[in-house]
């Protein structure tokens, strides 16, 4: 563990319900970062689109990798140990989605990947929020959020979106003719296809709030670690050490949960085992690859196990339309660069 613990509004979802989750993750390597900074890059494009800079979007099939979360060129001429994001014509069509969703009404401001400094609010130096897009009306704040990713994401008391709305209202508050201004937070989906918005009172959002400061204080006073949801929901760099998620994971669960389930399993006790296996795969996960960051990229030993080479997985092409364009000008014969294989029934019976 190195440095001072920060925390980021933008994973409130994860030291609000565990403040000792900052004091775990603090100096503990990355996972696999490919979702995020394909969110990362699709952000980007969305910010050029929502900001006039049309003309500054990349064609399609240009690589991109993300360095301190600033989207850099795959140019062949950095250090790509990160990921590469190839933009696609689906990621511009999702995201352009998504930019004529915000389009959609005229706000008096309008701020794009604007960072707020929360310092003061969270008690954290360079405690920095950047919403995806803030709108100010005469009565209201909006925050837009663009979420690339899956996984269903809800407004309803959405804490990183609650923490942006607070701070742009601590910012304006004085410009605004109303008292009262009241708060819509919004998420967007465009590859669900789905728009997720919540309506909040001053009052309602100030307890919000209140939530989210006391958490903050927590962070540094009290940073105990509790399990629950948020730990599958959100990532965390920590499972495979936690022990408030171990015994989580176990809970309630029988003595030897290999055994067999049969017709004397209640109801009950199946909804127990069913409840956990989102929790359980992912501590399984996360102990794997503490192994594997140990034993392989740190060179430590791990009692009772070795690291072996495996066999070589399946490779593919990352762009079959390239490489085929590359094959046809070199000539290669079309039996060469195909592979065949038998029909299926199903193929056949359709014959």
């Amino acid at each position: 563990m190195s440095g001072a613990i920060k925390i980021r509004p933008s994973s409130a979802g994860k030291w609000v319900p565990c403040p000792g989750s900052a004091t775990m993750e603090q100096g503990r390597p990355e996972g696999d970062t490919s979702a995020a900074d394909e969110g990362t890059v699709a952000h980007w494009i969305a910010a050029l689109l929502l900001t006039g800079r049309g003309d500054q979007v990349p064609g399609f099939g240009k690589k991109f990798y993300v360095l301190n979360k600033e989207v850099t060129p795959a140019d062949g001429n950095g250090d790509y140990t990160a990921p590469v994001i190839t933009f696609t014509q689906e990621m511009f069509d999702h995201v352009t989605k998504y930019v004529q969703e915000v389009k959609n009404s005229t706000a008096n401001q309008e701020f794009i990947e604007q960072p707020f400094d929360m310092s003061g609010l969270l008690g954290y130096d360079d405690a920095i929020g950047t919403p995806d897009c803030v709108q100010l009306f005469d009565d209201r704040i909006v925050v837009h959020d663009l979420k690339y990713g899956m996984k269903p994401v809800s407004a309803e008391g959405n804490l990183q979106l609650a923490c942006y709305a607070w701070a742009v209202y601590e910012a304006f508050q004085d410009d605004y003719m109303l008292d009262e201004p009241r708060f819509t937070l919004v998420i967007h989906q465009p590859r669900l296809r789905t728009v997720d918005i919540m309506d909040y009172s001053l009052t309602d959002m100030q307890a919000l709030w209140d939530k989210i400061s006391i958490a903050a204080y927590n962070t540094k006073t009290a940073p105990t670690t509790q399990a629950g949801p948020h730990c599958h929901k959100y990532y965390c760099k920590a499972q495979a050490i936690c022990p408030a998620f171990q015994a989580y994971v176990l809970e309630d669960m029988p003595s030897d949960i290999t055994a067999d389930i049969d017709e004397g399993t209640s109801n009950e006790e199946l909804s127990k085992k069913l409840s956990k296996i989102e929790a359980i795969r992912k501590w399984c996960d996360a102990i794997e690859q503490e192994a594997y960051t140990l034993a392989v990229e740190r060179g430590e030993r791990i009692p009772g196990f070795k690291v072996v080479e495996g066999k070589a997985g399946n490779r593919k092409w990352s762009s079959d339309e390239e490489v085929t364009e590359l094959l046809k000008s070199m000539r290669i014969k079309h039996d060469v660069m195909y592979d065949y294989k038998l029909a299926s029934p199903t193929t056949l019976e359709k014959q």
